[in-house]
């Protein structure tokens, strides 16, 4: 059950000027910097952590919470509009908002993924103030066979993101397996494919990872494909046109399904926005009657993909605090 009074209390709290001002700084600097490829939203929340040093609790987590929350939706900007996810958890966003960017629907893309963040968010939330206590009970049940389960179901959803082009997907995954596999080996200490490279003894850091596998690639691909320009006509320059409310409410489906699997994926411990995302976005595209449309400027993709990402954030708090 509710502790009514303890909710009024956090409300109270939260209507205090102080704690709305902090709140909006915080989230306006997560923005910021998860819009900037390369410094995820653990970062934003370690660099400006000091600020919360001279605040009270009721100041200073909001502040930290806007920015956590700021930094995995700022992530989306770049990957939208220049193929380039701010942070890891935009990496499937970038899919489908690039596609939309490339077809002059920019405007769009970006106003699809700010509605789908703000209502995943809000609604995670309500689940977080809501069935915590049931949530942390099953998380805590969780042991090794059952993370290395969903590790296995975030692996085979990249069977449902390649489409057609199953073999690119296999040898992506081994890839990215194989680089995984850089560093000191967790049970034995022993160093993997390092070469006496002292630098490589704690693996393969992902801000370099990020900017190399997406940054540079994007400008490389446009150095030697330039993208088409756009019309000069009025709504071209400013991003194409505006996302129609009744788009918005046919993806109500696959906003509420990603949410519920954010949330629940948030809820334990270990597992972040970046495996949500890529597990909505493949659930949603086999539940979808468009599957062929995903990778291609799919509204819906782009809507599980932002609605899974952020609806890990207010889940985290849980495994957080028990």
């Amino acid at each position: 059950m509710i502790d009514l009074s303890v909710l009024q209390q956090g409300l109270a709290m939260l209507a205090s000027p102080w704690t709305l001002l902090a709140l909006s700084s915080g989230l306006a600097s997560g923005i910021l910097i998860g819009a900037l490829p390369g410094l995820t939203a653990t970062m934003a929340v370690a660099v400006l952590a000091p600020f919360t040093f001279f605040m009270d609790a009721a100041t200073g987590i909001p502040f930290l919470l806007g920015i956590y929350k700021g930094a995995i939706y700022g992530g989306s900007i770049p990957a939208i509009l220049v193929n380039t996810p701010g942070t890891a958890a935009a990496a499937a966003t970038a899919r489908d908002g690039y596609a939309l960017t490339a077809q002059g629907k920019s405007r769009k893309a970006l106003e699809l993924s700010l509605f789908s963040s703000v209502v995943a968010d809000l609604l995670a939330t309500l689940v977080l103030i809501l069935v915590a206590i049931p949530l942390a009970s099953i998380a805590i049940r969780f042991g090794s066979p059952e993370f290395a389960l969903l590790y296995l179901i975030a692996l085979t959803m990249i069977a449902s993101v390649s489409g057609s082009h199953i073999i690119k997907g296999l040898a992506a995954a081994g890839l990215g397996l194989l680089v995984a596999c850089i560093g000191l080996d967790p049970m034995s200490g022993y160093q993997r494919f390092t070469f006496g490279n002292t630098d490589l003894l704690a693996g393969v850091s992902l801000i370099p990872l990020l900017i190399g596998m997406f940054a540079l690639s994007e400008i490389l691909m446009q150095l030697t494909h330039p993208p088409a320009r756009q019309g000069d006509s009025g709504n071209q320059v400013h991003g194409g046109e505006r996302l129609a409310w009744s788009e918005f409410w046919a993806l109500r489906p696959a906003i509420l399904r990603s949410t519920t699997l954010g949330a629940f994926l948030g809820a334990l411990p270990g597992l972040g926005a970046e495996i949500a995302c890529w597990i909505a976005y493949g659930l949603a595209r086999n539940r979808s009657r468009t599957p062929e449309r995903f990778g291609q400027g799919s509204l819906e993709g782009l809507a599980a993909a932002e609605s899974g990402n952020n609806a890990v954030v207010p889940a985290a708090l849980i495994p957080m605090t028990n």
